[in-house]
């Protein structure tokens, strides 16, 4: 749950918004970074405490517990690559770079007038695309551009991470059948 939400007075009416669900998937995404073993290996003292702190019940120790949490990652004061867990290591870049957004939005402008869904979108989409890039192996086909993926600016250069990385002819992976449902390869 977002840390303004978790905060806020208990008569307190606070508008939900997408930010909100963001800031609530950051840390969902943390949690299981911090959580995910492999073959049973121990947690080690990094890892435990960031969850026993993410495990808290009262909502205001949780939402106090998370804004300490969201600056020292930022700070560089907690480090994710310490949590030394299956994915730790490839996706701590990520989550930091994730957390200095959620900072900006949560507690540098809080009230910002400006809310601008598609860029917020595109920010989180481009963060979470460059870790894909630096965690995927190389890949063994030469990527075409034969159709390609663009911002709302339109400008897209050959280094864009939004695009398709079929071969020539090759149909999508995932494809919409007419009722409106996924068809999974």
């Amino acid at each position: 749950m977002a840390t303004q939400l978790l905060l806020a007075k208990p008569k307190a009416r606070i508008a939900h918004t997408y930010l909100h669900d963001l800031e609530s998937f950051f840390w969902v995404l943390l949690y299981t970074v911090a959580e995910h073993r492999e073959g049973g290996a121990e947690l080690n003292e990094d890892a435990s405490a960031v969850l026993s702190k993410l495990e808290r019940i009262d909502p205001s120790t949780l939402g106090e517990a998370k804004y300490l949490l969201l600056g020292q990652i930022v700070s560089g004061n907690l480090n994710v690559e310490s949590f030394n867990t299956a994915w730790s290591v490839a996706l701590a870049p990520m989550i930091v770079e994730f957390a200095k957004w959620t900072h900006g939005m949560v507690f540098e402008n809080p009230n910002s007038t400006v809310v601008d869904p598609d860029f917020h979108f595109e920010t989180i989409l481009t963060i979470f695309l460059n870790a894909a890039n630096d965690v995927r192996p190389e890949p063994k086909l030469k990527e075409t551009q034969t159709t390609h993926v663009c911002s709302s600016t339109g400008e897209c250069g050959a280094s864009c991470p939004l695009r398709d990385t079929r071969r020539e002819g090759e149909e999508p992976k995932i494809s919409r059948s007419s009722k409106g449902s996924s068809d999974l390869p």
